[in-house]
């Protein structure tokens, strides 16, 4: 092709070859492929050997807050293999099937007040700790379900779906 020649219009959205011949480029596409933002990395893969398993791995947990962003809390979660987690929600689940008194009368209070501590005890079990100012104790744990329940929400929904599917991104 002459050089000069535009591939289709003079329209400014259209590409000219002789501009990317100009600019050094072979093709008028492969600034596209080799700019600034985009370039080829190969990625080294791990080796794997079974039986081998951290003790613990760290991630960050995104969730709602109240006025609609977005907060984050690293966490130090507990490595546990399925078989080892199959067990960990057996136990949890065995503590949370205390009989209630038939005379009881509901109360949003107590059950509000049982399911963060049934989820403080999960949390406890699940993690090591994490980046917030607080120490990471049961008490702040339990002080988290109560004021940020959709953080407690994320940290257990990210264990259980990097322990049984083993992977939780970026």
């Amino acid at each position: 092709m002459p050089k000069g020649v535009p591939l289709a219009s003079k329209d400014s959205s259209r590409v000219n070859l002789s501009d990317s011949a100009q600019r050094g480029f072979s093709c008028p596409f492969e600034r596209m492929r080799c700019g600034f933002f985009s370039f080829n990395r190969t990625r080294a893969m791990a080796k794997i050997k079974l039986g081998q398993h951290p003790t613990n791995f760290k991630h960050v947990v995104k969730f709602p807050l109240l006025d609609g962003s977005e907060g984050a809390i690293e966490v130090v979660y507990r490595f546990r293999t399925r078989r080892e987690f199959g067990k960990f929600i057996d136990e949890v689940f065995a503590a949370s099937k205390e009989e209630r008194p038939a005379e009881d009368e509901f109360s949003w209070a107590a059950l509000m007040e049982k399911t963060g501590s049934a989820n403080a005890d999960y949390v406890m079990q699940a993690v090591e700790g994490w980046n917030l100012d607080e120490e990471f104790n049961r008490e702040n744990v339990q002080q988290l379900a109560d004021e940020l329940p959709a953080a407690i929400t994320a940290i257990m929904d990210g264990y259980r779906s990097a322990v049984t599917t083993g992977r939780l991104g970026n």
